[in-house]
C-alpha cells in the first residue's frame, strides 16, 4: 500500500512535523520470513520545491532489544544516509522514485532483524488521495509485539535576527566560517571557532552595521538576553506549606515504581549547595557567569563554582535556581522541610545568571547547554530551563547561537525542558506566546496552571505542543497556597510561582522516567510524557494537558501498552490550502474527545482553528484517527480511519459529517 505522505501531513498538530510511522515486526531470519511492511511514500525537498514544512530527516526507532545495528540498503550518497542512532536523512535531489530499506539487526544477533520500506519521490510527484482508507482491526500493539518503527523530526525554524528583541548592547555575533571585511579600530573578540563578537562602530546601530555584513554574506545576529522566568510583579501574600502540586500531578503514583532519576541539569542562577535539604543531590557544574556586566549586559569569564548566595525576593532573580532545584531534588523522608519529585540520582547545577543581574546572554547559554549535554563534561540526561526570550513571531527562530546548541544537546539523546513564559495578567490572552527557546520545535514548552486545573494568568498558551504543570496557587485552595513551595537559597522555603516553578516538575518526570526505563530514547520520553498528559480541554490552550507522573512512569515500563478502558479520538478539519489539504495551516481545526471503552459513537464538535480564531468558511477535509501505535504523537500514517473530503463550510452555523475509525 502507498500512502501519500500529503495525507498524513494535516496531522503534523503536536510537538513533531509527523512523517509516517513504518512498522515491520522484527522477527528471526532465517528461517522465517518477514512479515509484509508498508511502503510509505514521503515528499523530501529537491530542487524548484522549497517547502519549509517539510523536514527530510526521519527518525526511527526499534523495539524489544537493547542494542541495534543499522543500514540502509542500497547505500551510496544518492539515496541517503542512515546513522547508527537510527536517524535517517533523505536526500536533497533524490532518484524519482527511489526505494530503499531500512534495517535493524539485534546487535547481539544479527540474524533478528526487523525492516521498513521507504519510498522517497520528489515533492510536488506524488499524486492525489482518491477513495478511502481503513485501518485493519489487531493493529494496536501489544507488549510482546517487537516492532521498528519511525518518527518524523519536526522541520528546524528559518533563522532570522530580530533585534527589536532583548540584546547585549554595541556589539553583534558573527556565526560561522564567513569573514566579513571590517573597517579599521573595530575590536574583533574570537569566542570559539566559527563564533566572533565583533564591536559595532561608534554612532551607528547594531542593526545598521549588522546588515553591512549580512550583506557581504555573513550569518550575523544579536547577543540576545535571556531572562529568568521569575513571577511578575507578584502582588499575593505568600503563605501555606502544602505542597498541593505533588499530589495534582500524581506524584505518588510515580514514587510506587521509582524514585531514583537520570541526571538533571538545571540551567540557572546556581543554587545554596549548604542547604540542609539538597544535601547529597547536587553536582557542581559550571559557572558560566561569575561576574555580570551591567553596562554591557553581558556575563563575564567563568569558574567551577555554581554556588548561589542568599535568596532576596525583589532583589533581582537570587533563589531562583535553588527554588527550581529544590521542586526537582529536595531530600525526601527526612521529616522536615519539602518534598522533592525526585529521591535519588544527581542534579547537575549549571549557572548562567549572577543571581543579582537580570540576563543572560546567547554566548553563555550556548555554552551552558553544550556542556549540560556533553557526555564527557555535563553529561545529563535531562535540562531544564526556566528562563527565556519574549520572541513574538513564533514561525522563526531568532537565535542561530542557541538553536544550534539544542540541536547538539538532542544529537546527545538529551531531552530538554523549558518554561513556556510568563505575562502579565492584564494582558491579552491571545499575545501571550511562547518564549525562546520553549518555542523551539526540539523542546519541551511547560505552561502553568492552578490547583483546579484552570490556565494561571500568566502563562503562556497557544501552542499544541504544551505540556502543563501547576505553577500558581489560589486563595481558595484549604491553606490558601500562593505558589510551590520549594527551598530558599540561604536556608529554608519559600513560595514562588509561574512557569518558571511548572518547568522543573515536567524534566522531574522525565528524569524518573529515564531511569526506569534508560533504553527509551530523548525523543520516547518526550512521547510518553505528551501521551499520558491529562486531556484538559481545549488543546489550544492546554496542548497536550496536565502532566500525570503516575501514568507517564507505568507507560515507560511499557511502552507499547495499550489503554485499557479509555480511548482518545482525534478529529481534524483539515483546510484545503494552495491546492492541498493542509493540516499544517493554522487555520485548519481539531479537537479530541475521549470514549469510555475500545469502541462505541462518540460526539465532536469543532468551533476553532489552531491559532484559536473561529473555524473560517471554505473546503475541507474531515479526518479522524486513534493514536494506536502509543509512541506519543497525535496521529500519523500508521493510525489513519476513514476521512470524509470536500466539506464545504460557510463560516457559520454547523455542517453534521459522521467519520470511522477503524479499531480492534
Amino acid at each position: 500500500m502507498m500512502l501519500d505522505k500529503r495525507f498524513s501531513k494535516p496531522l503534523s498538530t503536536r510537538a513533531l512535523l509527523l512523517l509516517p510511522i513504518l512498522a515491520g515486526a522484527l522477527v528471526a531470519c532465517p528461517p522465517a520470513p518477514p512479515k509484509p511492511t508498508i511502503n510509505e511514500r514521503i515528499k523530501v525537498q529537491s530542487a524548484g520545491f522549497a517547502l519549509a514544512e517539510v523536514d527530510q530527516r526521519v527518525r526511527y526507532q526499534a523495539q524489544g532489544a537493547t542494542n541495534y545495528t543499522w543500514s540502509l540498503i542500497p547505500t551510496g550518497a544518492a539515496y541517503g544516509t542512515l546513522d547508527q542512532s537510527g536517524l535517517y536523512i533523505a536526500p536533497a535531489t533524490p532518484p524519482s522514485p527511489a526505494t530503499i530499506t531500512i534495517r535493524a539487526c539485534d546487535a547481539a544477533n544479527l540474524t533478528d532483524c526487523g525492516e521498513a520500506k521507504l519510498t522517497i519521490v520528489a515533492a510536488g510527484s506524488a499524486p492525489g488521495i482518491n477513495g478511502t482508507i481503513t485501518v485493519p482491526a489487531g493493529l494496536l500493539p501489544t507488549a510482546k509485539i517487537q516492532s521498528l518503527s519511525a518518527q518524523g523530526i519536526e522541520a528546524p525554524k528559518p533563522f532570522k535576527s530580530d533585534w527589536s528583541l532583548p540584546h547585549a548592547p554595541g556589539q553583534v555575533l558573527v556565526v560561522g566560517s564567513s569573514q566579513p571585511l571590517l573597517g579599521k579600530g573595530i575590536r574583533v573578540q574570537s569566542v570559539s571557532p566559527g563564533l566572533a563578537k565583533v564591536s559595532v562602530p561608534s554612532g551607528e546601530s547594531e542593526a545598521a552595521f549588522a546588515a553591512k555584513l549580512e550583506a557581504q554574506g555573513a550569518i550575523v545576529q544579536p547577543n540576545y538576553l535571556y531572562r529568568v522566568l521569575d513571577a511578575p510583579s507578584p502582588n499575593d501574600t505568600l503563605y501555606g506549606t502544602k505542597q498541593f502540586h505533588l499530589t495534582q500531578i500524581d506524584a505518588p503514583g510515580a514514587w510506587n515504581i521509582t524514585t531514583n532519576s537520570a541526571r538533571i541539569a538545571v540551567i540557572d542562577t546556581g543554587a545554596d549547595f549548604t542547604h540542609s535539604d539538597l544535601q547529597g543531590r547536587m553536582v557542581k557544574g559550571k559557572d558560566f557567569c561569575p561576574t555580570y556586566d551591567t553596562t554591557n549586559k553581558v556575563c563575564v569569564g567563568e569558574d567551577n563554582d555554581p554556588s548561589e548566595g542568599p535568596s532576596n525576593l525583589g532583589t533581582g532573580n537570587s533563589g531562583h535556581g535553588t527554588h527550581t532545584t529544590g521542586i526537582i531534588a529536595a531530600a525526601s523522608n527526612n521529616g522536615t522541610g519539602v518534598t522533592g519529585l525526585t529521591w535519588g540520582g544527581q542534579v547537575l547545577v549549571v549557572k548562567v545568571f549572577d543571581g543579582q543581574g537580570e540576563f543572560t546572554d546567547s554566548i553563555t547559554l550556548a555554552k551552558a547547554i553544550e556542556y549540560a549535554a556533553d557526555p564527557a563534561r555535563g553529561a545529563a540526561k535531562v535540562i531544564n530551563m526556566s528562563l527565556g526570550l519574549k520572541t513574538p513571531d513564533l514561525t522563526k527562530n531568532p537565535d542561530k547561537l542557541i538553536a544550534d546548541a539544542i540541536v547538539y544537546a538532542d544529537s546527545k539523546d538529551v531531552l530538554m525542558i523549558a518554561s513556556a513564559g510568563n505575562y502579565q495578567p492584564s494582558e491579552p490572552d491571545a499575545s501571550k506566546k511562547l518564549y525562546y527557546p520553549a518555542s523551539d520545535p526540539l523542546v519541551v514548552p511547560v505552561g502553568a496552571v492552578d490547583p483546579f486545573n484552570a490556565i494561571s494568568g500568566i502563562s503562556a498558551r497557544g501552542s499544541s505542543k504544551l505540556i502543563m504543570a501547576p505553577g500558581q496557587g489560589s486563595s481558595f485552595t484549604p491553606l490558601g497556597e500562593a505558589g510551590i513551595w520549594s527551598t530558599k537559597s540561604g536556608g529554608g522555603y519559600e513560595a514562588r510561582y509561574g512557569t518558571s516553578e511548572a518547568a522543573p516538575q515536567v524534566a522531574a518526570v522525565a528524569g524518573l522516567i529515564r531511569a526506569q526505563n534508560p533504553n527509551l530514547s530523548a525523543l520516547a520520553t518526550k512521547g510518553i510524557l505528551q501521551s499520558t498528559a491529562r486531556n484538559l480541554g481545549d488543546s489550544a490552550t492546554f496542548g497536550f494537558g496536565l502532566l500525570q507522573a503516575g501514568a507517564a512512569l507505568r507507560k515507560a515500563g511499557n511502552p507499547n501498552a495499550t489503554p485499557a478502558t479509555k480511548t482518545t479520538v482525534y478529529v481534524y478539519a483539515d483546510r484545503f490550502v494552495n491546492g492541498d489539504y493542509d493540516g499544517n495551516d493554522l487555520k485548519t481545526g481539531r479537537t479530541e474527545v475521549i470514549m469510555n471503552g475500545s469502541n462505541g459513537t462518540v460526539a465532536y464538535k469543532i468551533t476553532l482553528t489552531r491559532d484559536g480564531s473561529s473555524l473560517p468558511a471554505g473546503k475541507y477535509r474531515v479526518v479522524a484517527c486513534i493514536n494506536k501505535n502509543s509512541n506519543g504523537l497525535a496521529c500519523d500514517a500508521g493510525d489513519l480511519g476513514n476521512s470524509v473530503r470536500d466539506v464545504q463550510y460557510v463560516g457559520s452555523g454547523t455542517i453534521g459529517v459522521n467519520v470511522t475509525v477503524a479499531q480492534k
